[in-house]
């Protein structure tokens, strides 16, 4: 009984993946949110058939978000210990929320909307950091030295959003 419960399980995983690929199979975006959406990506969104596309297609708007993830291992050293080395982690995190310029294609013979180029541009940027940036949790120490973590490499998450004027959808996430 165990086995087979596994085996549903496994079978409802596999579906879903293959489902949430298909959704956003046209979705392609680099960092700057600069890349191309599909109509049928939009379209199934929303639930329109072809008519409300074409009409609706001037409305449409994307933004895109990107967060960076670095990760630093600090060594500090004592001032007053011989030797004694102490190591702090950190991560520092940067959030850009990048505004997007939209171009609707269009078939040249039918009319029919084929998708949306998009333009990213640098838009803004916030940054927070986690955990001690050197040797400040202890004036008893100074910095030796300061590395990228080999334990927890850089990471790079990037989400990209439509709005019909009733508010932001994701409809392409990444990592790299």
């Amino acid at each position: 009984m165990r086995r087979k419960m596994m085996i549903v399980v496994l079978v409802a995983m596999i579906a879903i993946m293959m489902i949430a690929s298909t959704v956003s199979a046209a979705v392609t975006f680099d960092a700057s949110g600069s890349g191309f959406v599909g109509k049928g990506d939009v379209q199934t969104m929303y639930g329109w058939n072809n008519k409300q596309m074409n009409d609706r297609a001037g409305s449409i708007s994307f933004k895109a978000e990107q967060k960076v993830t670095e990760n630093y291992v600090w060594e500090c050293v004592s001032v007053t210990k011989q030797g004694e080395k102490i190591t702090e982690r950190s991560n520092r995190v940067t959030t850009f929320q990048r505004p997007i310029t939209t171009t609707v294609t269009r078939d040249n013979k039918t009319g029919n909307v084929t998708g949306f180029s998009l333009k990213g541009s640098p838009g803004t940027s916030t940054t927070s950091v986690n955990g001690a940036e050197g040797c400040t949790n202890n004036s008893d120490y100074v910095l030796d030295s300061y590395t990228s973590d080999p334990d927890a490499p850089t990471t790079t998450e990037e989400w990209l959003y439509v709005n019909n004027g009733s508010g932001w959808k994701l409809i392409g996430y990444q990592t790299r």
